[in-house]
């Protein structure tokens, strides 16, 4: 009787032990990582073996291979599709970019470039039907001057049209006259200017007397005697005047120091 009661007794006490409260069974794995019925059955708040169930690592494969873009050997295609690649859609043809276009521009008009001086044959062509001073040849108006001792060098040639350039001083060097003519050939005379520029004291005189002079030059139809009194007269003030096929004009804006007189031709054709 005494050794049942003490094996009753033991008895108790381990089961005691075994159901203490806050007391979990043991939990037991498989060799594969994959727990058995019994710890489903105790729940899921007991950690997770070291191993890795095999489902589980497939999952985990198959979703870094998606977000890497690599795909498994045996993959579906969709999972590196998801990788942000750019694939060519399903209806393009095979070897077609999908790249966006670039923008096509608009084609330009052809420039015409204009030339900033008349071409030869262009002003050959003005130069022919200048008008002129009928009856004055270019020797005659500036030869007058080269007699008088006035340096003259040409001809040039200005937009088809040809310049000679007669220039003098007076002895002091304080006045100083210059005379351009221009012509359209050497027989057609353009136009011809005369100007006088004084330093220091100006004179009046001095610039009626050069100037009056210059009007008084010959050509068909002439007034030389009205031409002179003319231009002595409004040298100062300035004027236009006509006579047959020439146009007389005083700029006397700067008078005394700087004064021109322009006499052009009015006459077409030849």
């Amino acid at each position: 009787m005494i050794m049942a009661a003490g094996f009753f007794i033991l008895i108790v006490a381990a089961l005691a032990i075994a159901v203490r409260p806050g007391t979990k069974p043991p939990v037991a794995v498989s060799t594969t990582g994959t727990p058995s019925a019994g710890a489903a059955a105790a729940g899921t708040g007991s950690p997770q073996p070291r191993g890795t169930s095999t489902a589980g690592a497939s999952a985990t494969a198959q979703s870094s291979a998606t977000q890497t873009g690599t795909a498994r050997p045996g993959a579906s295609p969709s999972a590196t599709t998801q990788s942000g690649a750019s694939q060519p859609s399903a209806d393009a043809p095979a070897g077609a970019s999908t790249a966006a276009a670039p923008p096509q521009s608009t084609p330009r008009a052809p420039i015409t470039r204009v030339p900033s001086s008349p071409t030869p044959e262009a002003a050959a062509g003005a130069a022919s039907n200048s008008p002129h001073i009928n009856g004055l040849v270019p020797a005659d108006a500036y030869g007058r001057y080269t007699s008088r001792g006035f340096q003259c060098a040409g001809p040039t040639t200005r937009v088809g049209l040809q310049v000679w350039l007669c220039t003098s001083r007076s002895a002091d060097g304080q006045t100083a006259y210059s005379v351009e003519v221009i012509a359209v050939d050497a027989q057609r005379t353009y136009a011809v200017t005369g100007a006088v520029t004084q330093r220091g004291a100006a004179s009046t005189a001095i610039a009626s007397a050069f100037l009056g002079d210059l009007a008084s030059l010959g050509y068909t139809g002439a007034d030389p005697a009205r031409a002179r009194a003319w231009a002595e007269q409004n040298v100062s003030t300035g004027g236009e005047l006509g006579i047959g096929t020439a146009a007389f004009a005083l700029d006397s804006e700067s008078a005394p120091r700087s004064i021109r007189l322009e006499i052009t031709g009015t006459q077409s054709g030849r």
